[in-house]
């Protein structure tokens, strides 16, 4: 899973190595283990941001948890908790989130409302659209991995995310796998997908590519023989290219006639 996913790991890894060493990380360890929902976090990590969890007292945190760095449930933890980057918690955050979920007042009974939201994730709604958590999951994943400064995600790290969200832990956009077929998939869209971006691409993932992306995966899980395109669409142009490609390439047959137009 770490090597799979290393573009959304290596963020937070690294820093594993220094917490069994940290004072601060001791305090929050025996502290604040039950994280109430009005802890004081003013001693926890650094104390010159006090209404921040920073990736040291994150990643006790998620130990405490049970949580690999590079879970798909970490992603839904920190859309819940509507983390600013990867690896970092705000008080607001942590507060806000978490009192959605009274019942969540201890790192075990927080353990067992992720358990239940992970489940939640991959359930699918209708002619193939996402659960809504996922589609709030999706949004917030591509702020998390936008770099400071910049309005698109690299090609790789975005490839990556997309490995752990479309991949057979989350809403799975592959016909090879069984978590895919078990939707009605039987095309590795998810493979070609990549494939095609950084042969035809390799620049970054802007919001619009992001978002429409999961569009795309939604219709092609309700129809894979792409009857509803239509060349009228207002999709990225780099989408038009891919169903070319896809039916000059890969033989996918446009299905029958008029299609319809991106979704807003």
């Amino acid at each position: 899973m770490v090597a799979q996913h290393k573009a959304v790991a290596h963020q937070i890894a690294p820093h594993q190595h220094s917490i069994a060493s940290s004072t601060n990380i001791e305090v929050y360890n025996t502290t604040h283990r039950t994280f109430p929902h009005k802890v004081n976090l003013s001693c926890i990590d650094d104390p010159s941001t006090p209404d921040l969890l920073t990736i040291n007292a994150t990643m006790a945190y998620l130990t405490d948890l049970s949580l690999a760095p590079d879970s798909i449930t970490v992603l839904i933890l920190s859309e819940l908790l509507q983390s600013p980057t990867l690896g970092e918690i705000t008080r607001t955050g942590f507060t806000s989130g978490w009192s959605a979920h009274p019942s969540a007042t201890s790192t075990s009974t927080q353990k067992t409302v992720l358990k239940q939201l992970t489940t939640q994730l991959v359930q699918p709604g209708p002619s193939g659209q996402a659960s809504s958590l996922f589609r709030r999951v999706y949004k917030h994943t591509f702020k998390l991995a936008l770099p400071a400064g910049t309005r698109g995600v690299p090609l790789e790290m975005a490839s990556e995310y997309w490995k752990l969200l479309f991949g057979p832990t989350g809403a799975c956009w592959d016909g090879t796998m069984a978590e895919g077929r078990a939707q009605g998939l039987s095309k590795p869209w998810l493979e070609w997908w990549i494939a095609f971006l950084e042969e035809k691409w390799r620049k970054a993932v802007n919001k619009d590519l992001w978002e429409q992306t999961l569009v795309f995966c939604e219709k092609t899980r309700a129809d894979e023989g792409l009857g509803w395109w239509s060349e009228d669409g207002a999709w990225p142009g780099i989408v038009d290219e891919f169903v070319g490609w896809c039916k000059e390439v890969k033989g996918v047959g446009a299905g029958g006639g008029g299609g319809e137009a991106m979704e807003e």
